[in-house]
């Protein structure tokens, strides 16, 4: 993770603690990677903080530590980046550079704000969403609440918050 601080471990954490908690709930398969490599022919090379890979591509990933060859596999099925102090790049270049890799959606992760501003990827070009289209019916303010949560209250009473709203829905 580019400039990781304390606080941008911790809303790291809670992001992987939560994604895997919704995907273990909703029973959708996953892979997800940290600061994984990724590369396309004619497009610069990239390592977003967290890459997941759901459903059928969760088996396509090679082996070993070289980076991801898009050109070969699949590009993950989303993205994120925990923007501590690369906010305006994350919002700017590196969507950019995920629409022309192929993903089908990035996550922006503000932990200033404790915000989540999410794309869905399409056709090298992006729209803002509210709501996850890779994972159906994870909104955005769902875990923008967890990342506020987490002055007041330790991880384990967050996940047990998250996995009644994700088990009620």
């Amino acid at each position: 993770m580019r400039g990781q601080t304390m606080r941008s471990r911790m809303h790291y954490t809670l992001i992987t603690l939560a994604i895997g908690l919704f995907c273990m709930v909703k029973q959708i398969p996953n892979r997800g990677l940290t600061t994984a490599s990724y590369r396309r022919t004619n497009v610069r090379q990239a390592q977003p903080d967290l890459s997941y890979y759901l459903n059928e591509h969760v088996q396509t990933l090679p082996e070993g530590n070289q980076a991801v060859d898009l050109d070969i596999y699949p590009a993950p099925d989303w993205v994120v980046e925990i923007a501590a102090t690369s906010f305006s790049d994350d919002l700017g270049n590196q969507r950019l550079l995920y629409e022309a890799l192929g993903v089908k959606e990035y996550w922006v992760v503000d932990i200033k704000n404790s915000q989540i501003i999410a794309f869905e990827v399409y056709d090298r070009g992006s729209k803002r969403i509210m709501t996850s289209m890779v994972l159906p019916g994870l909104a955005m303010s769902t875990l923008e609440k967890a990342l506020r949560d987490r002055t007041t209250q330790d991880d384990s009473q967050i996940m047990v918050a998250l996995m009644q709203q994700f088990q009620a829905a």
